[in-house]
């Protein structure tokens, strides 16, 4: 399935991925909060796996905003977008 064609489901599903930070305190290091049910949850794993078949080896980058592009694919609750940065 290709990348545009994931979007768009994830788009029309009613179930959609939160991020957010978990910050640091004393006893750990900070973390990034993906978060949603089991549909949210498998469609961003369907999402990562078809970035990196699509990128072909080549860098390349993807954004989900809440305050940009793909925000309609993102809870309205995200707080912070995500940036996949993939590498050579």
């Amino acid at each position: 399935m290709m990348t545009e064609e994931i979007l768009e489901k994830m788009c029309e599903e009613k179930s959609k991925p939160r991020f957010d930070i978990i910050p640091a305190d004393e006893k750990r290091m900070g973390h990034l909060l993906i978060e949603g049910d089991c549909v949210a949850i498998r469609n961003m794993g369907i999402l990562l796996i078809a970035l990196a078949e699509e990128s072909d080896g080549e860098d390349f980058g993807f954004s989900l905003a809440p305050d940009g592009a793909g925000s309609a694919c993102i809870s309205k609750n995200s707080n912070y977008g995500l940036y996949i940065n993939i590498k050579e």
